[in-house]
């Protein structure tokens, strides 16, 4: 019993670990650190820590550009949430896959994933990750030429931020709605919701999605 307790123990700080060098660009380093875990839980048939670092992995795939190894991992990921019945990790799994579904060109496998993760959020009253999966709805829907909608749902993300007081996620709204509207021509509002969103998330020191902002500046900046 005591093993495992010490296995249990080292595979959070572990995860944690390998959390700072996801966030931080450590891209291998998180890796290693996300299978040790995995191993670690196991090792402690911990099928919950399983479906969360499997998870995890997928990020660090899909954020290295290998995105059947980030959809592998996540849809296993998925299975063991659905298997333990932990809704929330199915949510965020879900909303994840619909935006690894999307840079895969697979648009209805996305706008399914996403609208069963939003119904998951709003299930659980999770209404932060409900604002993320309305921003990924948004893309599917600008990418299936549907920017009235796209806008209406990065509209919703950016209402539902701004009332938590988050200054992440409204940052990452502003920056999808710049970026709308610089390829529909109104660069002037695209301008100024690119500037309020980097703004907000340099202010959070959010490495990802500023990154995300500023390739949609560079864009928005080519259209004008």
């Amino acid at each position: 019993a005591r093993e495992a307790q010490d296995a249990a123990l080292e595979c959070r700080t572990v995860n944690g670990l390998g959390g700072v060098d996801f966030m931080e660009g450590r891209l291998d380093d998180a890796l290693a650190r996300y299978e040790q875990a995995l191993d670690l839980a196991r090792s402690t048939n911990d099928r919950r820590m399983q479906g969360n670092l499997l998870g995890n992995l997928g990020n660090v795939h899909a954020e290295a550009g290998r995105l059947d190894d980030a959809v592998a991992r996540s849809e296993e990921a998925l299975e063991l949430a659905r298997q333990t019945g932990h809704r929330v990790l199915e949510a965020n799994t879900l909303c994840n896959l619909g935006l690894m579904y999307v840079l895969m060109d697979r648009l209805v496998d996305a706008d399914i994933a996403l609208r069963t993760a939003l119904v998951a959020a709003r299930e659980l009253g999770h209404v932060r990750l409900e604002s993320l999966v309305l921003c990924n709805l948004g893309i599917v829907l600008e990418r299936l030429e549907r920017p009235t909608e796209a806008q209406a749902h990065f509209g919703m993300a950016l209402g539902i931020a701004r009332a938590l007081g988050d200054p992440r996620f409204e940052g990452q709204a502003l920056g999808y709605l710049g970026l709308l509207h610089a390829r529909q021509a109104a660069h002037d509002e695209a301008r100024r919701c690119l500037d309020a969103g980097e703004a907000l998330l340099r202010g959070v020191s959010d490495r990802y999605a500023l990154g995300v902002l500023l390739a949609g500046r560079a864009e928005a900046h080519h259209l004008a």
